[in-house]
């Protein structure tokens, strides 16, 4: 593979039916539609355009928090790539989630060395050689942290296209192949991201310092130290916002919202049912309530009625008897 002067690979397809003395013209016209490489030292970075790109990575390498990452995520496209030395992924939510995992580690700082900055016709290829330094946490609550170091150090190479490419490589140390880092991204970094939704709802993460979804799920804007007003005051909780911050990939997001929605109908279905079964109990205790009315009614009449039968005929013999007696007398009397 021929390269030209700007370090880009050129297209095999041209290469190979061309003679070998128009390779350094092909290369020479490669370079001129390129640019040429820039070097920028440390102390002419800050007045350069690829302050911004360090300025990005460096403000992602020290978050220590989702919301300080969240609010550096619009600074990428969302299908971007992060080829990092134990994982290989492709979408900003994984990479926010995968550099919040390493920040609960311990602290991470680098201090970049010279800049190298590559035109690749709209974009710009940022390179560069860096000092970093991962503070790790220790913890009197987990003894075996204080037998950390206090300060870890080690000499790393960045490559970075900030809105769609980001490459991290410790310094002259052999990686793994591709294929196991992409197993370790997809499930140390997709898995978590593809059910953030689930486990963040989770009420543990405000005791945890970690307030950020409580925040998007109350609606509150908490401002980020460090970062542009405009991300202040941008709205949490919103489509907008799970957009520019990559909140899960759109399929599970959706299955988790259809699965809310099946739940939801459950409850309004079991709710709806123990209202039928409430009424359904009201209305037998009514029909009961009206039977034992019915039945104290008709045993009251048939009570009654046996009294009126038996004063009646208590009156019957009594008159009989009156009669009898006044007839007895009569006769008596004429005799």
């Amino acid at each position: 593979m021929a390269y030209g002067g700007a370090g880009v690979p050129l297209p095999g397809a041209v290469m190979a039916g061309a003679p070998a003395f128009d390779e350094p013209y092909l290369q020479g016209q490669l370079q001129a539609k390129l640019g040429r490489k820039e070097f920028v030292t440390p102390d002419a970075l800050a007045t350069h355009p690829a302050a911004r790109v360090v300025g990005v990575l460096r403000r992602c390498w020290r978050a220590r928090s989702m919301g300080e990452l969240a609010a550096e995520m619009g600074n990428f496209l969302t299908e971007v790539i992060y080829d990092g030395p134990f994982v290989l992924l492709q979408r900003k939510g994984q990479m926010r989630l995968w550099m919040w995992a390493a920040g609960l580690l311990g602290d991470w700082d680098f201090e970049p060395e010279a800049v190298t900055v590559t035109p690749l016709g709209s974009r710009s290829l940022v390179s560069f050689p860096a000092h970093a330094a991962l503070f790790p946490h220790r913890s009197l609550w987990v003894p075996a942290t204080l037998l950390l170091p206090g300060r870890v150090e080690a000499r790393v190479d960045v490559t970075a296209c900030v809105i769609e490419w980001v490459m991290c490589r410790p310094h002259n140390i052999p990686l793994p192949p591709a294929l196991p880092r992409a197993a370790a991204g997809a499930a140390l970094a997709a898995l978590p991201h593809a059910l953030e939704p689930l486990w963040s709802s989770a009420p543990v993460w405000p005791w945890l310092g970690e307030h950020f979804y409580e925040d998007k799920r109350k609606g509150v804007v908490r401002p980020v130290p460090g970062t542009a007003a405009a991300a202040d005051t941008t709205a949490m909780g919103d489509a907008s916002y799970d957009a520019v911050i990559d909140f899960a990939a759109p399929a599970s997001r959706g299955l988790f919202f259809r699965a809310q929605r099946a739940a939801a109908s459950a409850a309004e279905t079991a709710e709806a049912a123990r209202a039928r079964a409430s009424a359904a109990a009201k209305d037998a205790a009514s029909a009961a309530e009206a039977a034992r009315a019915r039945a104290a009614a008709a045993a009251k009449d048939i009570t009654n009625r046996a009294a009126a039968t038996v004063g009646g005929a208590a009156d019957a013999a009594k008159a009989a008897a009156r009669g009898g007696f006044e007839s007895a007398a009569a006769a008596v009397g004429m005799a």
